[in-house]
């Protein structure tokens, strides 16, 4: 089962639904939610690559993937979910420990994503 937060698709158990592309562009049709790229279902495109901008604290690569550190280490924190000193979502595919409005993070704020690399 799956919900959808603010356009965007969790598991039941709050882990954010990603697809990752690495270094392949965001497909044409995706759909921009708040100007983060989302398939036509809400699930979200993420990279290792950028960030190149901040759109509402969010890290992205210029054509909206939300840029990902996997297993990346917190250094600061924004809104509870951590970032990497190179500014990326530390994100990883470990179950959640804890939960902010509905997304799953561990113990030390990494984000619980479907697909970190």
């Amino acid at each position: 089962m799956t919900v959808n937060i603010n356009g965007s698709q969790y598991s039941d158990d709050g882990v954010l639904q990603t697809s990752f592309l690495g270094s392949d562009p965001v497909p044409g049709e995706a759909v921009l939610v708040r100007g983060i790229a989302h398939d036509a279902d809400g699930i979200r495109y993420v990279t290792d690559e950028g960030p190149d901008l901040f759109v509402g604290g969010v890290p992205l690569r210029d054509d909206g993937a939300m840029s990902i550190a996997a297993e990346g280490t917190p250094e600061t924190f924004l809104a509870g979910t951590g970032l990497t000193s190179g500014g990326k979502v530390a994100a990883t595919e470990d179950p959640p420990e804890t939960y902010l409005a509905g997304a799953g993070l561990t113990s030390d704020g990494r984000l619980c994503v479907s697909e970190a690399s």
